[in-house]
Order: C-alpha cells, then structure tokens, then sequence
C-alpha cells in the first residue's frame, strides 16, 4: 500500500491530491457492504507498515521518504485495524437489498486469499507449522508465538493470520514470478 501510493503521488499527483482513502481490495468490499471503514491487520501490517503495538512508521519516516508523504497515515491510511475473524460491522440496508441478505448481518473484517489458506488448513495451532499456498503466486507462512527479524522476512504480523499469534512471511518473490511465467507458458490456453 506505502509503495502504491508513493508510486502514484509520483506519477500522478493530481489522482493522488484528489484521492480521499487508499484502502486494499478486500477492505473497500468491507466498507462498502457496512458503511465502515475497517482494514484487516494483515494487509496493514504486511503492506502498509502498520504494527499492532506502534502502529505506522512516524510523520519523520515518511517525510525522510518524500516531504509529501508526511500526513499519509493520518488522512489517506485512516481507518480503524483490525485483526482477521473479527467483526466489521453489520450489512447496511442497502447491501441486504443487492445481496439478498438480511439488513444486520455480521460482516468479518476482510482477509487475502494465501493467508485465510492456513486455518482452512487446520494449522490454527500449534505455532511452527509452515503453510504453503500456491496459486497465481507462492505463499510461505508460519504462526508463532515470538516476534523476531529474521533476513529474508517479509514481515511478522501480530494477528496477521490468526489473532493472538505472530504470522510469519518469508519473500519469495522470484519463485512467485517463476510459477507465473510456468503457468503462462504450459497451462494458459493460446
């Protein structure tokens, strides 16, 4: 999410300026099905910075990036976070009519596919199993109990998989590009 919007303050400011939120997929779903404003701790966490007990990076980090990233957290990444398998809100009346739902019903803060793969798995627990999800790309993830920085760590997400557990991400970004191209070439119809 930081990467996105650096990446179109850069190349179009004036979307940018003009932007009111920047919200991951599965949060604006979310929002648009209550009328709230909640972003899952995962995405926060992994894509946006975001830790459960600082929160995001300081005004001075994001200035240090670019003086016009300084409020970013504060207007453009507002919102409330909050951990997977929790409660959002409730279905407006307006989502009950297009969905077919009645008006009220629970709605769970959003998920991304590779990490709601680990308890669809049975590894809810114990800690120290690794879950690997593949599809369009490869997901490593591991539950633990201790935060740690390890090198070649994408990121430790407390609540990022399961609330009360840290969620452990390695980078395995050439292998994801790998599977693509593979599956590009040998299964994709021509």
């Amino acid at each position: 999410m930081i990467a996105k919007a650096w990446q179109i303050l850069n190349e179009a400011p004036d979307i940018y300026e003009r932007a009111d939120l920047f919200l991951e997929a599965t949060d604006w779903v979310v929002y648009r099905m209550t009328g709230a404003i909640v972003r899952n701790s995962c995405t926060a966490g992994y894509k946006a910075i975001w830790h459960k007990r600082e929160g995001y990076p300081s005004r001075e980090f994001f200035k240090a990036l670019d003086p016009r990233l300084e409020r970013l957290t504060e207007t453009k990444l507002r919102g409330a976070i909050a951990p997977l398998g929790t409660k959002a809100g409730e279905l407006t009346a307006e989502m009950a009519a297009l969905t077919g739902l009645k008006a009220g019903t629970a709605v769970a803060v959003g998920n991304v596919d590779a990490h709601a793969a680990v308890p669809g798995v049975g590894r809810s627990s114990p800690p120290g199993k690794l879950v690997m999800a593949m599809g369009t790309s490869i997901c490593h993830m591991l539950l633990g109990t201790e935060e740690k920085r390890v090198e070649g760590m994408c990121g430790v997400v407390e609540d990022g998989i399961i609330p009360g557990y840290l969620a452990m991400k390695p980078a395995n970004r050439r292998l994801a590009t790998f599977s693509n191209g593979m599956w590009r070439k040998r299964c994709r119809p021509m």
